[in-house]
């Protein structure tokens, strides 16, 4: 913990480490939905998804069945 602590502080001291941490740290958090799009299906599943709809505007399947599905659920009874 003390080793930590220390470090923190000659970060602050070096503005240049610590832009350069800062900088890793930023792209880390921007590089992490690429890693995981080729790791996780879901993910790749996902990314597809809204790149179809909102970035091409194509309808996909997933937004036509669900579309569907309600569609054919009957409506509530007046009775």
């Amino acid at each position: 913990m003390l080793d930590l602590a220390t470090a923190s502080v000659q970060l602050h001291r070096s503005k240049p480490l610590m832009s350069l941490s800062i900088l890793l740290s930023h792209a880390n958090s921007a590089m992490n939905p690429i890693v995981y799009s080729f790791k996780i299906q879901k993910f790749k599943e996902t990314y597809a998804f809204i790149l179809r709809t909102y970035i091409l505007l194509q309808k996909s399947e997933m937004t036509v069945s669900s579309v569907e599905r309600t569609a054919e659920q009957p409506g509530p009874s007046t009775s």
